[in-house]
């Protein structure tokens, strides 16, 4: 299994273990899914980034993975403007 951190709400729970690593803020450029992608045959989600200086980098994840990422972030984006009201 692809191992992913979510996080549903990074003003609340900063990434403090990147130390600055990170400087620079890419877009997400394209996203496509590859079928059978993992050994066992489960789909899997790659991410194409392209930074500001030009260079592209890849990510890649289970369909699954992402799947339960996006539930939680939809379902904390959901109870805080619930709240909100």
């Amino acid at each position: 299994m692809i191992p992913l951190t979510i996080t549903p709400n990074v003003d609340e729970s900063p990434w403090k273990d990147l130390n600055g690593e990170c400087q620079e803020l890419g877009a997400i450029e394209r996203i496509g899914r590859l079928p059978r992608g993992t050994e066992s045959g489960k789909s899997t989600v790659t991410i194409l980034i392209k930074m500001p200086d030009g260079k592209r980098y890849m990510a890649q994840t289970t369909l699954a993975l992402l799947r339960m990422a996006m539930t939680a972030i939809e379902t904390r984006e959901a109870m805080e403007k619930a709240n909100d009201n």
